[in-house]
């Protein structure tokens, strides 16, 4: 790697603006818009810049005449895979990167099928919360953290083109939108990346504002030339990761693998540090945040944990009872979940189906004065045929039947009979219209002679004896030869 070059003339030696160190020498890496940037931060920060057209590949030792490379783009272009694995090296030989929006809608993991190659194992932010949000936000205060790249960074509002962000287990996040990005995780304004003397800072907000009137505004400048004056000075206690413990490291056990007891600046990995400990702690996003997916104390978010995960539960009470406000599967209560909530339920089975015992989560309530459960005991069917077998004390118990196609029906033995001197027929009508079922009936079912039969009564009277069983059909059967004799 060659020497970088600190820029001393015009008094250039000393950045005026807080947390910025010595001026840097940048490279700004785009396929559109490189120039703009350059104009324009060339006046409102301390840093020489040059432009380059990343549509044409740079070699290592052109990026390496330069001591920090700002990256983005401006629509994806499909030199970013070479690009990207031009700046891999250079990230790999100590060269450190700031890249800002649109770099993240050109990963691999976007939307849009891009690939910044191996840069991308680098880099401190993913695009599986978008790549960039087009709404408005603004850096929320409270999550700014003390660093030289947020020094003096206080207020950040940008119309658009910002945010989108999704923080990699590994970074340190600086400061956040005070919206949420689209997976419901804190959506990072600035992070970065550190391996051993290497820095790679992540900036979600676009650095050529200057072709976007009005688009933002607040401490834009600042937080940019910052970034890239640390980015371009940043270093680890001297000797990290050369297997020594040496003066200010904590542990230095050699390599850079952040998911070992020892991570980052060559510090003792630790819940909290925002990197997770492989077969230790199932997470770690570096917050106490406990209504993300990663809980205080480095545990998964789960249901039954006590916490509400924001958008993905509605509710958790962290117990297991189905008869309160909060459910199996962390759902809130409400009337067909197949759980009857205590106190404002009768039941609950789970459909919509209504009359089947629980309609609407209230029992049904029997149907008593329906034609099948006659309080006066007779068993009834429909149809042509009908019979009657009144079974209540004091009531008749003939029965007669009716043919379905109308034809005469003959009175059916029974344990009584009624009178039904002049009475109308005991059943109903066949469907061919011809006798009743009744001897005397005709098929209209008008009134027909005194019959010692079943009239259907169910006003009561006394037992008939058993032979009238006997009599009455053998009477029907007599008089109906009579009748064919007189004819």
């Amino acid at each position: 790697m060659l020497p970088r070059r600190a820029v001393v003339s015009l008094g250039l030696a000393l950045c005026a603006l807080p947390g910025s160190a010595l001026a840097a020498d940048v490279l700004v890496v785009s396929n559109n818009y490189a120039d703009v940037v350059v104009n324009d931060f060339g006046i409102n920060t301390t840093h020489t810049l040059t432009a380059w057209d990343a549509n044409m590949t740079p070699s290592l030792d052109e990026l390496q005449q330069y001591e920090v490379v700002l990256l983005f783009e401006d629509g994806v272009f499909p030199n970013a895979v070479n690009v990207g694995n031009a700046l891999a090296e250079y990230y790999e030989a100590g060269g450190p990167i700031v890249a800002a929006t649109f770099y993240l809608q050109d990963r691999s993991d976007g939307a849009y099928g891009g690939s910044w190659g191996a840069l991308e194992q680098y880099d401190p932010f993913d695009a599986t919360a978008g790549g960039c949000e087009y709404g408005p936000d603004d850096l929320d205060p409270m999550s700014v953290v003390n660093h030289p790249i947020t020094a003096g960074v206080m207020s950040l509002h940008g119309n658009a083109y910002r945010g989108g962000a999704n923080a990699k287990n590994d970074t340190t996040v600086l400061a956040t939108w005070s919206g949420a990005n689209d997976l419901g995780n804190p959506d990072p304004v600035v992070g970065f990346r550190q391996d051993g003397g290497n820095c790679f800072v992540g900036i979600s907000i676009i650095p050529h504002a200057a072709n976007f009137n009005g688009e933002v505004s607040g401490d834009y400048y600042t937080l940019f030339d910052n970034a890239l004056a640390w980015a371009a000075t940043c270093t680890v206690a001297q000797g990290c990761h050369d297997g020594v413990v040496g003066p200010g490291e904590q542990c230095d056990d050699g390599n850079f693998d952040n998911a070992d007891a020892c991570v980052g600046a060559c510090l003792d990995a630790s819940c909290g540090d925002g990197y997770v400990h492989a077969g230790v702690e199932a997470c770690d996003d570096g917050n106490d945040d406990d209504t993300d997916a990663c809980l205080p104390g480095c545990v998964a978010a789960s249901c039954g944990d006590g916490h509400v995960q924001a958008g993905v539960e509605g509710c958790d009470d962290g117990n297991d009872d189905n008869t309160d406000a909060c459910v199996a599967g962390c759902q809130l209560a409400a009337c067909g979940d197949g759980y009857v909530l205590a106190g404002l339920e009768a039941c609950d089975d789970g459909n919509d189906v209504g009359g089947d015992g629980c309609t609407a989560c209230t029992v049904d309530v029997p149907d008593t004065t329906g034609g099948g459960e006659s309080s006066s005991g007779g068993a009834e069917s429909t149809g042509g045929a009908q019979t009657s077998d009144a079974t209540a004390p004091g009531t008749d118990d003939g029965a007669a039947t009716t043919a379905a196609d109308g034809t005469t029906g003959d009175v059916t033995a029974g344990d009584g009979s009624g009178s039904g001197s002049s009475g109308p027929g005991a059943a109903s009508f066949g469907e061919g219209g011809s006798d009743g079922g009744v001897s005397g009936l005709s098929g209209t079912g008008g009134a027909g002679p005194s019959v010692d039969g079943c009239a259907c009564r169910s006003d009561g009277g006394a037992t008939p004896p058993w032979w009238l069983a006997l009599i009455v059909p053998w009477s029907l059967r007599r008089r109906r030869v009579h009748e064919r004799s007189a004819t």
